[in-house]
């Protein structure tokens, strides 16, 4: 059954959806308060007009209904001092309204793209018709592995129909990790929305972001460009685990091979 709170942003796990979450939050905050602004200008107009229509409705001579519009609607008395403070005030306004909005937005973007100098561990991705191929490049050792989405005749209990792999991403928590992402063919995007990564792979070209999940857990996400008959059914699956369980993990189903 769905919930109300779907339709929301998914819980952030790590500090890009943080941001990319209070963004929003401090955008709309910013939003309602305009759109409040305009309804109260909006009502007064309205009740403005409603009045100038019943006047209308009770008036018998038509010459003293226009001597009155004019002197209430066309005021004649306003200083030319006030009508050019008044277009300064509402250029000037709207200027320190998209200031306010892109302060925090390319802080937000930089810091996205900021590469940190040191990661736990490298992990290429690699886009295919219709499957991800990965590599994972830890202490002088490379894994290779493809991902491909569980046929929903093969599911296991506790899977997901569209979201399971049979090779999931195990990334660790709480530190750094370099994706490299490309394609083999067409143009795809590594997309994985609870922690807020979205990459596009594109053929001949290496894309890199810095991922550091804030907790553990399993987190789906799907190919988001359009490529091919297949293209719903790239489904991302990554199990983030405490760094000393994913070492322990890697030794004993990797490495021991």
């Amino acid at each position: 059954m769905s919930l109300l709170n779907q339709i929301y942003f998914i819980e952030p796990a790590s500090f890009q959806m943080e941001g990319i979450y209070y963004l929003h939050e401090h955008i709309f905050g910013l939003g309602f308060g305009i759109l409040c602004t305009v309804l109260i200008l909006y009502r007064r107009v309205l009740l403005r007009a409603l009045g100038f229509k019943l006047l209308f409705n009770t008036t018998n001579n038509l010459n003293n209904l226009f001597f009155f519009v004019e002197q209430n609607v066309v005021n004649k008395n306003v200083l030319k001092t006030t009508k050019k403070n008044l277009e300064i005030s509402w250029t000037i306004i709207p200027a320190f309204i998209l200031a306010y909005i892109a302060g925090p937005s390319f802080a937000l973007l930089y810091s996205m793209d900021e590469i940190l100098p040191e990661s736990f561990f490298t992990l290429i991705i690699q886009g295919a018709q219709w499957y991800w191929n990965y590599e994972y490049f830890f202490n002088f050792n490379k894994i290779g592995v493809s991902s491909y989405m569980v046929n929903e005749l093969d599911l296991e209990l506790g899977q997901f129909r569209l979201l399971s792999v049979n090779n999931p991403i195990f990334l660790p928590r709480d530190l750094p990790t370099r994706l490299l992402v490309t394609s083999n063919d067409v143009l795809h995007s590594w997309a994985v929305p609870a922690l807020g990564i979205k990459v596009d792979a594109v053929p001949g070209r290496l894309n890199q972001v810095i991922v550091q999940p804030l907790r553990s857990g399993v987190f789906f996400g799907q190919c988001s460009e359009i490529c091919g008959a297949n293209h719903g059914f790239m489904p991302i699956s990554i199990y983030c685990l405490d760094p000393i369980e994913l070492l322990s993990y890697f030794n004993e189903t990797v490495f021991s091979e």
